[in-house]
């Protein structure tokens, strides 16, 4: 089995493929080398492959910030090759020397056509690893939404206090009570008389 193979198949993403069929896609695959600290990938790039960590480890950066690291046997780049003019999302940058096996969108395209199985292997990591992204964009938004919600309401508890005592008021606003029974009921408390006349 050719040192190419046997990357292949130390990936948990192509667990499901069998030596021969790993064996006929590995030609598809070229390898590629990068020294510490060298780029992959820059943000907003046009995605025009994924790639598969052999060795070292790589960092994914959102501006200067590293949000994640993928390492051995590991696909990066994925989600963005399967969808045409894509643009990458964050950069892919070496930590340290690093060997990876690149596969172009051409030939995923003939992945596709000819070995059905290893594509379909692929595009469901593919999904998966769209649907954690949402996932963790959505958590992370509803903490900053939250996060919001507390400050204005911790904001506008303050402004209550800072408006009491500019009015001299020392004793809380009284609650109000419902002016009808039907709403007592609901609320538990006793209905307001009537202003009314009857």
């Amino acid at each position: 089995m050719s040192a190419l193979v046997n990357a292949l198949s130390a990936s948990p993403v192509l667990r499901g493929a069998t030596p021969a069929e790993l064996a006929a896609i590995a030609p598809l695959f070229h390898e590629r080398k990068l020294t510490a600290r060298e780029v992959l990938w820059s943000e907003n790039d046009l995605a025009e492959e994924l790639a598969l960590v052999v060795r070292g480890m790589l960092e994914v950066l959102v501006g200067s910030r590293r949000i994640s690291t993928i390492g051995p046997g590991e696909l990066v780049g994925e989600a963005s090759a399967f969808i045409a003019e894509e643009v990458r999302t964050s950069t892919i940058r070496a930590i340290g020397p690093a060997e990876l096996l690149l596969l172009s969108r051409g030939a995923l395209a003939t992945l596709r056509a000819s070995h059905g199985t290893i594509y379909d292997l692929l595009l469901a990591h593919a999904l998966r690893t769209l649907a954690s992204r949402v996932e963790t964009t959505l958590a992370r938004l509803s903490e900053l939404s939250h996060g919001k919600l507390a400050r204005a309401s911790a904001g506008a508890h303050d402004g209550q206090k800072r408006r009491t005592a500019s009015w001299g008021v020392t004793s809380p606003i009284p609650a109000m009570r419902p002016r009808c029974a039907c709403c007592a009921r609901w609320a538990g408390t006793s209905p307001a008389s009537s202003s009314r006349p009857s």
